[in-house]
């Protein structure tokens, strides 16, 4: 029997890469059976527009025939309905993990046992709030975008200094995402918490990052195999005998099964975001936190209590 994971505890880095992977091997059975039941169904529509796309003579590139704004129409009318879909199996699927996760949290027996009727406030109301999330960060990408470009403008040896700040000052806000759909907090403040989580552990989460992405990287190669084989063969003979259906079939494992390995990239960053809040925490002499009002918190507006649904033990 694997022991409980804590999430909220300093840890080394081989102790969050064990914990990333004891997390997923203690409970797959039940991430695979909540994304079965959710993420599944929409996969087989995103299928659909993937493979229309990437069986298509033209595939994800220009078409050839076309110049201009007539050739940009056509690419965008083409993957549209596919970076639509894209966009919300990637907002639900987050939403979801997020959800397991934390019930894994909330509750004594972790997620054994665990019903849809215990998640399904916390899965829709975490829907809504990465919507937020999403529309928050990107407006926040989009400004340091318009800000190094009009210093651009102005000269361009700027770049010399403005992209390397761009991207190092872009890093710290992976930690936004787990501290805003963990904590009660409002966007504003898990903006300011967040990034400073990230800021303070900056080293940890660089290798954390790269580290898991490979791993995820090399993993997602798997599923695409079989579907890799039948686009092969459909480019030999594209009128080959129950082809659309393999296809299909193998395009749906490709996706699906690619999606999953991405639940190891989550856990991994709810992991290092554990990591960054306690040491944080510990260091509470040091540092602050302000909530939504700037005013100084009490300790429970730190730390919850214990029969709260928001989560954050006391070590």
């Amino acid at each position: 029997m694997i022991k409980r994971i804590e999430f909220y505890k300093e840890r080394t880095f081989s102790e969050k890469i064990d914990d990333t992977f004891n997390f997923v091997k203690e409970n797959w059975k039940v991430l695979l059976k909540y994304n079965a039941i959710v993420i599944l169904p929409l996969t087989l529509i995103l299928t659909f527009f993937f493979n229309k796309v990437a069986l298509s003579p033209e595939g994800f590139q220009q078409h050839t025939t076309l110049m201009g704004n007539e050739a940009i129409l056509d690419m965008c009318q083409r993957m549209a309905p596919l970076s639509g879909m894209i966009f919300i199996v990637t907002w639900i699927f987050y939403a979801l993990q997020t959800t397991l996760i934390k019930a894994y949290m909330d509750h004594e027996n972790s997620l054994q046992g665990i019903l849809w009727k215990d998640i399904q406030k916390s899965f829709f109301h975490n829907i809504g709030r990465f919507f937020i999330l999403g529309v928050v960060t990107t407006l926040i990408f989009i400004l340091a975008v318009v800000i190094v470009t009009l210093l651009a403008v102005g000269s361009l040896y700027t770049l010399i200094i403005t992209i390397p700040l761009f991207i190092i000052g872009i890093i710290p806000m992976v930690m936004i995402m787990p501290y805003y759909m963990y904590q009660p907090d409002g966007i504003m403040t898990a903006v300011r918490n967040g990034y400073h989580l990230g800021w303070n552990t900056y080293g940890g989460l660089i290798a954390m990052g790269i580290t898991l992405m490979v791993i995820t990287s090399l993993l997602t190669i798997i599923p695409t195999i079989p579907w890799s084989i039948c686009v092969a063969i459909h480019t030999l003979d594209p009128d080959g005998a129950g082809l659309a259906v393999a296809l299909f079939i193998t395009g749906v494992f490709n996706i699906f099964g690619s999606v999953l390995v991405y639940i190891i990239l989550i856990v991994g960053q709810s992991i290092q975001y554990g990591h960054a809040y306690a040491k944080w925490d510990g260091d509470d002499s040091e540092e602050e936190v302000l909530d939504d009002s700037g005013s100084e918190p009490q300790e429970d507006n730190i730390r919850l209590k214990e029969d709260s649904n928001d989560f954050i033990p006391k070590e």
